[in-house]
């Protein structure tokens, strides 16, 4: 896939490669982050696209028959008489029942939108002498007189028309030609706002214009015009339809701290500002900790075949982090050898192991996964980077697995280049340089280097050779 991004946070006018290994580097405040958070977003926003439209759909309709529910007179005289009635239930009587009892949440979405139309039609032929005689059916006694019934009457028709107009404006609404694309398309705008925190347009230039544009083997997938946070544009008019249908983002080894936390808490969902759609948008951190959380959908001998089938990278993973993770009682442990580590007491670097090991295991890894990886050098020793770089190389070879990561480190760049090479996916990788953007001091843009890698060391380098003079100068000195 090719991603171009202008204005986009400080990037300007860059074009990202994203094919098996995407390796970004540049100084600090140069946009490297921004380009894995339109990625993150993109496939995020698109994965499960028709799942989630579904889902949103069903727990509208779920929603608007409760309201239906609790407009209903006497639904409770309803539902006593009901169960006291010995001769089948007529149609009318049904639908109260089940609308009165809630049943239709176990419905499938064909059955919950039919019901829907149901209960529109069976509260239009619902007249309140039907509803009076339901309510007082094998009643000893009725004393009410004409003033009482006439309120009552009132009343009942005050709330049906309000009943009917609810079932009403909700199957307009589902019926809409036009909802999915609107729900796809806002979808797409919350995970960006979410990624950005609403800034997604660049903060020292107020009047730029965003653009995105995601292409594969020269066919648009996806274009946005974004004037600000709530102003979006789609340029093209095609479903999109995406190589992969997961990301996940780790810019943080420490989210294993925080299992033990949210096991029994609740992930707080974003709500669009339509009154109509439940976009599933969390933070990618709070999204990692679900992907952890899961449980492993394999057994013993899936294991063991998973083992197995990518022995080598198993093999280069449990050098580092052997054991495996166990939920108990008493927390979140890893276990090797019998003996029982809290998550949280593990070494910082063995928490990244253990994150992708976890991962992998869950069944998040796999051919249709991008994975991206800020800085994911920050807490490993040199001789951990080598092995990292060794095993995000064999994820992506064995695996299919599409890697994008950013880096400040010399060490790791030199060693992705080299694993690279050495397990033969060097046409799927590609090296970028953040640098500024001369006539505009606030921006950046992406440089690939694939053909003069050495800019990516020098740039690396700089700081240490200069440190080195500094030295050098100062011993000269005498201190």
């Amino acid at each position: 896939m090719e991603l171009y991004l202008d204005n986009i946070g400080i990037i300007k006018e860059s074009k990202v490669e994203i094919n098996g290994l995407t390796v970004i580097t540049g100084k600090n405040k140069s946009g490297k982050t921004t380009v894995g958070k339109v990625v993150y977003s993109l496939i995020r926003a698109n994965g499960n696209v028709e799942k989630e439209f579904v889902r949103s759909r069903n727990a509208y309709i779920f929603s608007k028959l409760n309201e239906v529910s609790s407009l209903i007179l006497a639904r409770e005289a309803y539902l006593y008489r009901f169960k006291q009635k010995e001769e089948p239930l007529t149609d009318t009587e049904l639908m109260l029942f089940i609308l009165g009892n809630r049943n239709y949440g176990s419905y499938s979405s064909e059955k919950l939108f039919s019901f829907l139309h149901d209960v529109k039609n069976g509260l239009a032929s619902l007249t309140y002498e039907n509803v009076r005689d339901i309510s007082d059916r094998d009643a000893t006694h009725i004393d009410r007189d004409s003033f009482e019934d006439q309120k009552l009457y009132d009343f009942f028709e005050r709330r049906k028309q309000h009943a009917i107009k609810i079932c009403s404006d909700a199957i307009n609404i589902v019926e809409d030609s036009r909802a999915y694309d609107i729900f796809s398309f806002d979808r797409l705008k919350k995970f960006l706002n979410l990624s950005f925190c609403n800034q997604i347009n660049p903060v020292k230039n107020a009047k730029a214009i965003g653009h995105v544009r995601l292409d594969n083997a020269g066919q648009n997938l996806v274009e946005l015009i974004i004037h600000n946070k709530s102003n979006f544009e789609v340029l093209n008019s095609n479903p999109i339809i995406l190589p992969y249908n997961q990301s996940i983002f780790i810019d943080d080894p420490f989210i294993l701290d925080r299992l033990q936390e949210k096991r029994y808490g609740s992930l707080s969902f974003g709500v669009n500002e339509s009154p109509i759609y439940s976009i599933d948008a969390v933070s990618h951190r709070d999204y990692l900790i679900q992907l952890l959380l899961m449980k492993a959908p394999v057994n013993f001998f899936d294991n063991l075949e998973l083992q197995k089938k990518y022995s080598s990278l198993f093999e280069k993973m449990n050098v580092i982090v052997p054991g495996e993770f166990q939920e108990t009682k008493e927390g979140m442990f890893y276990v090797d050898d019998n003996a029982k580590l809290n998550v949280q007491n593990l070494a910082t670097g063995s928490k990244l192991f253990f994150i992708i090991k976890m991962l992998l295991l869950n069944g998040n890894l796999n051919d249709e996964t991008v994975l991206i990886l800020d800085e994911p050098e920050s807490h490993l020793h040199p001789e951990w980077i080598n092995k990292f770089a060794e095993i995000l190389v064999l994820l992506i070879r064995e695996l299919k697995l599409c890697i994008m990561l950013t880096t400040h480190s010399p060490n790791l760049l030199l060693a992705l280049e080299f694993y690279v090479k050495a397990y033969g996916i060097k046409k799927q990788a590609h090296f970028y340089l953040a640098r500024p953007v001369a006539e505009e001091d606030w921006a950046s843009c992406l440089e690939c280097i694939d053909d003069n890698i050495n800019k990516g060391y020098a740039h690396l380098s700089l700081p240490l050779v200069e440190m080195s003079i500094m030295q050098k100068a100062a011993e000269e000195k005498g201190y």
